[in-house]
């Protein structure tokens, strides 16, 4: 684990199942303060039924995270202040015990609770605490990638974005290939250490669920996956469809869900589609999938043209066949999230051949619409160049707080 503080900002690395993740404190603040979490059924440490009525007003200054929250406590109404941590031990460690600013905290709110060397927890403080991590709507990975899409939010350029514009264009588009190449070797990494763990069919099986999650049931998607394995997908996808739905009861986040990507009906269509295949799906696509040979593979030293480049590698006809291939389990635009967060990543690293160009040149998955104005303003994207995946990843590195420019891997202009 490491954790590095600057500016009042602190960032802390956790080792997660498929690598590390990256949590900013102040993104943590911005979940509590958004509401973007399940606030049905949370209890309190203590035994108590919490609700949170109004989260507080977000304290930039000395104190509490929040002030003047209002929350209810089986039923009765409690005003107070907030605090939150990633670990508990934070308490004390920032020395808030003996700061009367934080005299009037309520609820100590943590990812993270401090066990004992016999596994028990600490005794009862003056305060209520929350273990907030079960009552996420989102695994921590999602979470922190939302954190640097949700700075395009803010007006103008985040100012890791608008520094570009000091920059010649050849120079904006150098910095954004060679952060997006740090996205993908992040990806690989991942997709290797799914196949380590899982073996290819299973690693598959459970990233194709992730995408069809969406976001916001990533998580239980991810879950189901291991409970539900192909296997049984294979002998009676509809009944196992609907038995993965009914168990996960509970577990789905709903809210403002479209009828198109209900999980139930995400999971129908998997159901549906698995059949149509009439053989195991993850041995097709290393065995003569539609186009994985004759693609370039390794990477490029120049920069290519995005459209003339998509030409010459036929990525259009690539695309009509893949999407024949995999429907109707995945269409529209997450039909393209799959493509580059699933299969790129994952056929590169079990055939050991690096499609770190097609990946780069593919079309957009689920972007927000700020994200093609942010790259519209930075001149990326335009008449005669086209939006593409390698842009939009290389925009999301820039945005994450570990981004380190120095460690990029260098490359050419063409």
């Amino acid at each position: 684990m490491k954790v590095s503080e600057g500016k009042g900002d602190r960032i802390e690395e956790l080792t997660g199942l498929y690598g590390p993740v990256f949590l900013e404190e102040k993104q943590v603040q911005r979940i509590w303060a958004r509401r973007s979490f399940r606030r049905e059924g949370m209890v309190t440490r203590s035994g108590r039924r919490l609700e949170v009525l109004d989260p507080g007003r977000w304290n930039f200054q000395e104190g509490p995270d929040f002030k003047e929250a209002v929350l209810e406590l089986d039923g009765r109404r409690l005003h107070g202040d907030v605090e939150i941590h990633l670990h508990e031990k934070d308490w004390k460690r920032h020395g808030h015990g003996a700061d009367p600013n934080f005299d009037g905290v309520v609820l100590h709110v943590i990812l993270f609770p401090e066990r004992r060397a016999d596994g028990s927890i600490p005794s009862k403080s003056r305060f209520e605490t929350l273990e907030w991590l079960k009552y996420l709507d989102q695994d921590l990975e999602t979470y922190f990638e939302d954190q640097g899409a949700d700075q395009l939010l803010d007006e103008g350029l985040p100012q890791p974005l608008a520094a570009l514009l000091n920059l010649p264009l050849e120079a904006r588009e150098t910095v954004l290939w060679n952060a997006s190449l740090q996205r993908w070797q992040r990806k690989r990494e991942i997709a290797r250490k799914r196949i380590e763990y899982f073996g290819w069919r299973a690693a598959c099986h459970q990233q194709m669920l992730e995408v069809l999650g969406l976001r916001r049931n990533r998580a239980t998607m991810s879950r189901l996956a291991s409970e539900y394995p192909l296997e049984m997908w294979e002998k009676d996808p509809a009944s196992v469809a609907q038995r993965a739905f009914e168990g996960a009861k509970g577990d789905w986040n709903l809210a403002g869900c479209r009828p198109a990507n209900h999980p139930k009906r995400r999971l129908e269509s998997y159901a549906e589609w698995i059949p149509q295949r009439r053989a195991d799906w993850p041995k097709t696509l290393l065995s003569g999938g539609p186009h994985l040979s004759g693609l370039p593979s390794g990477i490029p030293t120049r920069i290519p043209r995005i459209g003339p480049k998509r030409k010459e590698c036929n990525i259009s006809k690539i695309e009509e066949d893949w999407r024949r291939f995999f429907s109707p389990a995945v269409g529209g635009t997450r039909f393209h999230t799959w493509v580059v967060d699933g299969l790129w990543p994952l056929v590169s690293e079990q055939k050991g051949e690096d499609r770190f160009l097609p990946w780069f040149i593919w079309p957009v998955g689920d972007i927000p619409d700020r994200m093609k104005k942010a790259l519209q303003t930075l001149e990326l994207v335009g008449p005669g160049r086209p939006l593409c995946n390698g842009w939009t990843q290389g925009v999301l590195r820039l945005l994450e707080p570990d981004y380190d420019s120095e460690s990029s891997p260098g490359a050419g202009k063409g």
